[in-house]
């Protein structure tokens, strides 16, 4: 019971170094600033791979909220019938520039959770931010891509292996088991090389495994309030898409951060009792 309230006064020491609802804003707002430019590029890429529209929407249902799918669904027909290079490129760029301000924003807050005196260069922080922001655009792709294709996937394992189709009937639970091993990986390698602080793998997972179960827990419990108990749309019309979005990502933001202050709390309680334990095994001259 001591150990579990030690581990509790060091989680709300670091709760109390950062200003978690400012950071939750700015990156509901840097990432939401992405996603346009994001569907720009997904778009533009998309109509140069030859790949039917229904797959598109398919895909982009899998990765953007429902009400925002009706929101941006105009804007995606129309980029999907004017292939353009210039589109290509904007999108890429404003992209990773927009949300590697969203991942820097989660540095600088890792950051001052694990009290960091001085902060790596303004041009390697911005560097790593996008290369986060490049790897995580990636495994989101990749996802979608599962979530949409993953039959056919299976069904060109199965030939190309010689293996029985049986083994994917239950489809959804790969499906998911994936996505959870995603995100999962994803927090990890984040809570272990964004801050400017010197971190073992082993001090990530307990953190990792929390964001990943609480924002998939969070998403669903979301979505069910958005389905069943809400009249937003009624209320604000179209906009009340936007509302909600920024909202999701707003939460979802404050549940990473948490997460680092989880591994923070666990590296101190670590080595804390580490210290004890040497100082008892010192022998008394």
């Amino acid at each position: 019971m001591n150990k579990i309230k030690l581990f509790i006064q060091y989680f709300i020491a670091n709760f109390k170094k950062v200003d978690i609802s400012a950071v939750g804003g700015q990156l509901a707002y840097f990432f939401f600033l992405s996603l346009f430019p994001m569907l720009l590029f997904l778009s533009a890429l998309i109509s140069y791979l030859h790949i039917d529209q229904d797959s598109v929407y398919k895909m982009l249902k899998e990765i953007v909220p429902h009400d925002m799918f009706a929101l941006i669904q105009g804007l995606v027909d129309s980029l999907l019938n004017h292939q353009s290079a210039s589109l290509l490129s904007i999108g890429i760029l404003g992209t990773i520039w927009s949300a590697s301000n969203g991942v820097n924003a989660i540095g600088k807050a890792l950051d001052s959770v694990y009290s960091t005196a001085k902060r790596r260069n303004f041009f390697i922080q911005r560097v790593l931010s996008m290369f986060f922001m490049i790897f995580l655009f990636i495994m989101v792709g990749s996802v979608a891509i599962i979530g949409v294709f993953g039959r056919q996937i299976g069904l060109f394992i199965t030939k190309l292996f010689n293996l029985d189709f049986n083994i994917f009937e239950n489809y959804n639970i790969m499906r998911w088991s994936i996505v959870i091993f995603v995100i999962f990986t994803a927090l990890v390698l984040l809570y272990r090389f964004l801050p400017n602080h010197k971190i073992k793998f082993k001090e990530t997972i307990i953190g990792a495994a929390f964001t990943s179960i609480a924002w998939m827990i969070f998403s669903y419990l979301f979505s069910i309030f958005i389905d069943n108990f809400s009249n937003y749309s009624a209320i604000y019309g179209s906009i009340g898409a936007v509302i909600i979005l920024m909202l999701w990502f707003y939460l979802s933001g404050i549940i990473v951060i948490i997460g680092g202050m989880i591994n923070a709390a666990y590296a101190t309680y670590i080595k804390t009792q580490l210290s004890k334990k040497s100082v008892l095994e010192t022998p008394y001259k």
